[in-house]
């Protein structure tokens, strides 16, 4: 795993300067039969209904089409039109606010067991496929009383519209209504566990059930996964050795993400990721960390590593919800590293200095430390970076530099770096040459590559 991990007091002094499985959706996935014959619900409150969907999203709904899921019940649609309805002519000015919220909500009460696509301002599709049909229709309708709640006040019966999803084409939905009264029912009827009067709480992953936030669960659970956008999702994590420049010591294996498009074999640039919805990113940090826990689990290094430099977006710890799920991965990974986490908080370019110390306070309860990952080395930088408080400024050496232009990134980062915390790490250099370089030019903490490849964590 590298370099022997040696001592280091300044990281208990809080400065780091010293001197696979398929999607669950598969095993029901096939060919989208568009032209399947419609098939009744088993609660037949009313006429089935048709749903427009938006443009363009013709290939995002392949994963909710398979014929297999859609006999089984397996497919709802959440209607929101009372909220919609209730903000009228303010609703394209609180359109964002309003999905950010109900995306917080679907992830909270699916997990990782099930997955979801808005198809309209008022639809979403949702797709369960380890729940049965009643069952996944309790949780529905869950999720969409906790939306009309927060919203409206109360989800009056009239406005709790949950449909079973009997057919899917390219333009349109048709669903049957639920009804609720019968869901209840029939689930709190039904013998043994399901039988209970919140049965859902045990079948169905939420912000703090271990199918949704635990890191020690089996890797498949994690990646690769679907995306809101309906892209089939794969994260790599790779264990990167951080040495302490000045001694040659080990201080930290860095949990390095990549992120790749399962279909296309794409690498997804950290440009692209930071423009997924908040909920992607959320998935893919969790993932990045059960990934790498599960190889330190089944290769344990000998001794652990002194800590663990853990990336996290910036935006995943300023939701409620969402920064839940990471301190309880955080709390579970502690025991993998000697003395703690380190968090690497991401996608804070252009963030105020202000708006950067609450969600690194957020963070460092559960943190050995909180630095700050970059991508802009201008002075406005500089001066929110001076600002936010940050233990250490960590970058990325871009690729395929020659070493004039390297030297002149190396600079130009450190100068930055320096200016707001005395650490600075660099990743991704491309020998131990250019390290010792760096080391010259005042970095402290540097990972180089034995062959040339681009870091992204």
């Amino acid at each position: 795993m590298g370099p022997q991990a040696a001592e280091l007091p300044a990281i208990c002094d809080q400065d780091l300067v010293t001197g696979g499985a398929e999607p669950l959706w598969d095993e029901c996935m096939s060919e989208p039969d568009w032209g399947a014959p419609p098939r009744q619900a088993i609660q037949n409150p009313g006429p089935p209904v048709t749903r427009l969907l938006s443009a363009g999203i013709e290939a995002a709904i392949e994963p909710f089409a398979s014929p297999g899921a859609l006999a089984a019940g397996k497919v709802n649609l959440i209607a929101m039109d009372a909220v919609v309805a209730r903000f009228g002519a303010r609703w394209p000015m609180r359109r964002e606010h309003v999905h950010e919220h109900v995306d917080g909500v679907l992830d909270r009460h699916l997990g990782a067991r099930g997955y979801y696509l808005r198809i309209s301002d008022t639809d979403i599709l949702v797709c369960q496929p380890e729940l049965g049909r009643l069952v996944g229709q309790a949780v529905c309708l869950r999720i969409l009383r906790e939306i009309l709640s927060h919203f409206l006040g109360a989800a009056e019966v009239r406005h709790v519209t949950v449909h079973e999803v009997l057919r899917l084409s390219p333009s349109c939905v048709e669903a049957q209504p639920v009804d609720p009264a019968a869901v209840a029912r029939a689930t709190t009827e039904t013998p043994g566990p399901i039988g209970t009067a919140d049965h859902t709480l045990e079948l169905v992953p939420n912000a703090r059930g271990p199918m949704a936030d635990s890191i020690l669960a089996p890797v498949a659970v994690w990646t690769p996964f679907v995306s809101t956008s309906g892209r089939k999702i794969e994260v790599v994590c790779t264990l990167d050795p951080v040495m302490e420049l000045r001694g040659r010591t080990l201080i930290a294996l860095r949990l390095r993400r990549e992120v790749w498009e399962s279909g296309s074999g794409r690498k997804i640039t950290d440009a692209e990721i930071a423009r997924f919805p908040r909920s992607d990113r959320l998935r893919i940090d969790l993932a990045n960390l059960a990934l790498g826990i599960d190889q330190l689990r089944r290769e344990p290094p000998s001794p652990p590593p002194p800590a663990l430099i853990v990336p996290a977006s910036f935006s995943s710890l300023g939701n409620l919800d969402d920064r839940a799920r990471v301190v309880h991965a955080f709390n579970e990974a502690r025991t993998f590293a000697g003395k703690g986490l380190i968090c690497a908080l991401r996608e804070i370019d252009g963030v105020p200095a202000t708006t950067l110390q609450v969600a690194a306070a957020m963070i460092a309860p559960h943190s050995l430390l909180v630095i700050g990952h970059v991508t802009q080395f201008d002075r406005a930088a500089a001066r929110v970076l001076k600002d936010a408080g940050f233990k250490g400024i960590s970058a990325d050496c871009p690729a395929n530099l020659g070493d004039g232009a390297l030297v002149g990134w190396t600079r130009q980062a450190i100068a930055t770096a320096k200016q707001a915390s005395r650490a600075v790490i660099l990743y991704g250099l491309p020998s131990a040459r250019h390290a010792q370089l760096a080391a010259t030019l005042g970095a402290t903490h540097a990972h180089w590559n034995t062959a040339k490849q681009g870091a992204s964590a």
